[in-house]
C-alpha cells in the first residue's frame, strides 16, 4: 500500500506556485489525485538563475522548505563501488547534462515512442510538473525528486513547505463552506507574499551557493530518477510524463538509473554530465 500523502483530499486550485517554474502550467499532479491546476495571476519570470548541480545548493532547498531526515550527496560515478560510496538508502538520482540538438532529438524520439504506444500519461500518483521557464529545471528536478518520496520524508512544522499545505488546506475548507472556490483579497495578498518570498529564496539560494556563473541561459539540463511500485520512473520537466523505464528496486535505484544515464552519454558523446543523489541520513 502506498504510504498517505499530505495532499490527499486536497484540492489544488488555489493560485499559488507559480514562481517555482511553472507559471504557464498545463497539467499539475499530486499524489492521490487525479488532476490538479493552478490559476496563475501572478507576472511570470521569463527566465530563472540556474542552479548548479551541487548538493550544498540542493540541501540548502531541503533545510529551509523543512524537509528533515534526507540529504543529497554526490555521486562520482555509476560503478558499483562507487555508488556503495553513497551512504543509502537512495531516493531519488538527479542527473544534469548538456542538452542540445543532438539531446533534443534523441529524448523526442524515446517519448514519442511511448506516445504512439499508449503509454505517455502521468500516473495517478506521480508529481510531475512540465517547464515553461528557462533555466528552471533545477527547481522542477527537486521537487520531482522530493515530492515523489513524501512518504519517507520527515516535513518540519517550521518550513516553507508546511505552510504551504496549511493554505491549501485552509482554501479546502472555504470551498467546502461555500461550494465554491474564494479568492478573497486577504487570500490573494497571502498567496502573492508567499510566492514573492519563495522566488527570494530560490535566487538566493542560487547565487550564494553557487561557485559558478548561472545568470545566463544554461545549456544543460536536469533529470530524475525515482522507484515506485517495482518500477524505475524517470521525471523530465521537458516532457509531460514521467517514463517508465523497467523493473528496479530501491536497492538497485542508483545502478538501474546510472546504466540509462550511461546510455544517454555513450549516445551525445558527452562526458560533462554529473549526478547527486536524494538519500535518507543514517541515523
Amino acid at each position: 500500500m502506498a504510504p498517505v500523502s499530505p495532499f490527499d483530499g486536497i484540492l489544488l486550485t488555489f493560485p499559488l506556485l507559480p514562481s517555482l517554474g511553472f507559471p504557464l502550467c498545463r497539467h499539475l499532479f499530486f499524489p492521490s489525485l487525479p488532476f490538479s491546476s493552478f490559476l496563475c495571476k501572478i507576472p511570470a519570470q521569463n527566465m530563472f538563475v540556474a542552479l548548479e548541480s551541487n548538493p550544498k545548493i540542493f540541501n540548502m532547498f531541503l533545510d529551509q522548505f523543512g524537509f528533515e531526515g534526507v540529504e543529497f550527496n554526490e555521486l562520482f560515478g555509476f560503478d558499483p563501488e562507487l555508488i556503495s560510496c553513497v551512504p543509502g538508502p537512495h531516493l531519488a538520482l538527479v542527473f544534469c547534462y548538456p542538452y542540445r540538438e543532438k539531446a533534443f532529438e534523441y529524448r523526442k524520439g524515446i517519448y514519442g515512442q511511448l506516445v504512439a504506444s499508449g503509454k505517455g500519461t502521468v500516473p495517478k500518483w506521480a508529481f510531475f510538473t512540465e517547464q515553461f521557464i528557462a533555466n528552471a529545471c533545477g527547481y522542477h528536478a527537486m521537487l520531482h525528486a522530493v515530492l515523489n518520496n513524501l512518504g519517507k520524508i520527515e516535513i518540519s512544522e517550521n518550513g516553507y513547505f508546511e505552510k504551504m499545505i496549511e493554505q491549501f488546506k485552509d482554501q479546502k475548507m472555504k470551498s467546502e463552506e461555500t461550494e465554491e472556490i474564494e479568492e478573497s483579497t486577504s487570500s490573494q495578498c497571502s498567496s502573492e507574499d508567499f510566492v514573492s518570498r519563495m522566488t527570494d529564496f530560490f535566487s538566493k539560494i542560487s547565487l550564494e551557493g553557487s561557485e559558478t556563473d548561472v545568470s545566463g541561459k544554461i545549456d544543460h539540463h536536469f533529470i530524475v530518477f525515482i522507484v515506485r511500485d517495482g518500477h524505475l520512473f524517470e521525471f523530465d520537466s521537458l516532457q509531460k510524463f514521467p517514463r517508465d523505464c523497467g523493473p528496479s528496486t530501491n536497492e538497485t535505484l542508483l545502478l538501474d538509473a546510472g546504466n540509462i544515464c550511461q546510455e544517454l552519454m555513450d549516445h551525445l558523446g558527452e562526458i560533462s554530465c554529473s549526478a547527486i543523489a536524494l538519500c535518507a541520513k543514517e541515523n
